[in-house]
């Protein structure tokens, strides 16, 4: 009879039972290869899976006396939200590294796999010479200490091309600056005593508290009013939900990140900038010069066709297969 492996599962984040992590779980429980452990005897765990990193996971994993060739890592963060698990030391402690990005876990023989994302949407047929707002963001005022972060350029965007010309949706736009300056430095102080020092950024720029920016409870909701869409990402490593976002609200991006191409993406569904405020300014500012109408159609194709590899169902369902043929 074939072994029976044990597994013990972890996060830094609340595991909700998404369509995606059903079918993960699903798969993998599917040949009767793997169980769960006991909660009450985490020791006899065979395997861990964490969903990125934390230390204290990462302490609990090797008291179980789980070997380093049953560690399983799945990356689902940028450095610039959780610089730990992108240290060279960590990823050494893990035995497979699956990661979206091949910029991530350089020296290591990851396994590159398609970001899970919510793709379910009908079709927006809202013209875009129909839509309330000409420029729109949808993203929370985030902050980090770490170099790379984009999180500052959104700030300079909205303030170098005014208020007033475009439209912001999202959380924590209209805290206080003295609230928002004392949260970086929860940030700064965490992460000094974690990363090193070259690795930082000590002090924040561009805050920005507007009453205006409110959040939204339904962001597709959102974006099918906008006609561009400023979308930057975290940082220029990896492709999030944002750019799918648009593509699902028929919606033409104005994106920052990696280039598109090397993730799958085709270069005709959103217009390429940068990571500067003057590759975003130029842009801005001769926006009447492309063809948006037909931008917005090649993102909208592309996500029926191809663009499909992306959602969360399928991704995690293929991820759980992978895991399955190695044990």
């Amino acid at each position: 009879m074939d072994k029976m492996y044990k597994i013990s599962i972890y996060t830094n984040f609340p595991l909700t039972p998404t369509p995606g992590y059903l079918k993960f779980f699903e798969t993998i429980f599917s040949l009767n290869k793997f169980e769960l452990v006991d909660i009450n005897n985490p020791l006899s765990s065979d395997i861990s899976i964490s969903f990125n990193h934390t230390k204290e996971n990462l302490d609990k994993i090797i008291s179980s006396g789980i070997p380093i060739r049953n560690r399983i890592l799945i990356m689902l963060e940028c450095k610039q939200i959780l610089p730990e698990m992108h240290l060279e030391k960590v990823l050494k402690e893990y035995g497979h590294i699956f990661s979206p990005s091949k910029n991530w876990a350089n020296g290591f023989n990851k396994i590159i796999f398609k970001y899970p994302f919510c793709l379910s949407t009908t079709e927006n047929t809202t013209a875009l010479s129909e839509r309330q707002f000409d420029l729109g963001m949808i993203q929370r005022n985030k902050f980090s200490c770490i170099k790379g972060e984009l999180y500052t350029l959104r700030r300079s965007v909205i303030k170098k091309i005014g208020y007033d010309n475009i439209v912001v949706r999202g959380e924590d736009w209209n805290k206080p600056l003295s609230v928002q300056f004392v949260h970086y430095l929860k940030i700064l102080r965490y992460y000094l005593r974690r990363v090193s020092w070259s690795n930082i950024v000590f002090l924040p720029r561009y805050l920005i508290k507007n009453k205006e920016f409110t959040p939204v409870k339904n962001k597709q909701n959102f974006l099918s009013q906008v006609k561009v869409a400023l979308v930057i990402e975290n940082s220029a490593d990896y492709v999030s939900e944002k750019i799918f976002d648009c593509f699902r609200a028929g919606t033409v991006p104005i994106y920052v990140g990696p280039l598109l191409a090397d993730f799958g993406i085709p270069i005709n569904t959103a217009i390429q900038c940068e990571p500067n405020i003057d590759s975003l300014l130029n842009t801005i500012n001769k926006i009447k010069s492309f063809d948006l109408e037909q931008i917005a159609s090649n993102g909208w194709e592309f996500l029926k066709s191809s663009g499909r590899e992306w959602d969360e169902s399928q991704s995690m369902k293929r991820l759980a297969e992978h895991i399955n043929a190695m044990f």
